[in-house]
């Protein structure tokens, strides 16, 4: 993590639009990953409204765009990219103020990280298990991947899925949520015994709770 601020900062001649925005008040930041991975930048916890774009290249003005991201969600006036990167190589990002009545500025709050290994559920067979009638657990998606013969969860192709596997202790109304998850989440739930061969639930296949959030909930009647 870093800390810094845009307060009196300007924008070079030649320097581009970040997430589509013209922006005024740009800082920079560059940063050369030691490992090659799945990497993770965000503005989360930044006093303003930014904008956020990752560059290759040597020269503002002849910059090749790898990520970009304005708000992260209609609620969360930050952005957060995901890429890949490669160990040794040069990666520029420049935060920006989103463009309003004035150029939006203040402390800026950076955040990175980079993850070469993938979650030990990324795979069906290897399903994280989960017990109880109830419960909470946290895991990671970062560089992880689709399997051959995956079906689309959520309605969407995805590509960085895992696993989780649930024994129903009793009948009963039962919910899955994605809430609190700091990305635009797909989830599903089915029945069977290998990926290319599953029977989705009824009413267990969710992309976003509303239109306004990123997150997934599914609800459906289970018996042992």
């Amino acid at each position: 993590a870093f800390s810094g601020r845009s307060l009196h900062a300007t924008k070079e001649a030649g320097e581009p639009v970040h997430a589509g925005d013209p922006g005024g008040r740009s800082v920079w930041y560059k940063w050369i990953p030691s490992i090659s991975g799945q990497a993770v930048v965000d503005t989360f916890g930044s006093s303003f409204d930014t904008t956020l774009a990752v560059f290759n290249g040597t020269d503002v003005t002849a910059l090749t765009e790898v990520a970009s991201s304005d708000d992260f969600n209609n609620f969360v006036y930050h952005g957060r990219v995901l890429f890949n990167t490669t160990a040794g190589e040069t990666y520029y990002i420049a935060i920006d103020g989103y463009t309003g009545t004035t150029v939006a500025s203040g402390s800026v709050a950076l955040h990175y990280h980079v993850t070469s290994t993938a979650p030990t559920n990324d795979a069906f067979a290897a399903a994280t298990v989960l017990t109880g009638s109830q419960g909470t657990i946290v895991g990671s998606s970062f560089a992880a991947n689709k399997e051959s013969g995956e079906p689309p969860h959520g309605g969407d192709t995805g590509g960085q899925s895992v696993w989780y596997t649930w024994t129903a202790p009793a009948n009963g109304h039962v919910n899955f949520y994605t809430i609190g998850l700091l990305y635009d989440t797909l989830l599903s739930v089915y029945t069977g015994e290998s990926v290319g061969a599953l029977t989705p639930v009824s009413g267990a296949d969710s992309d976003d709770l509303t239109n306004l959030d990123d997150e997934d909930g599914v609800t459906f009647d289970r018996a042992l």
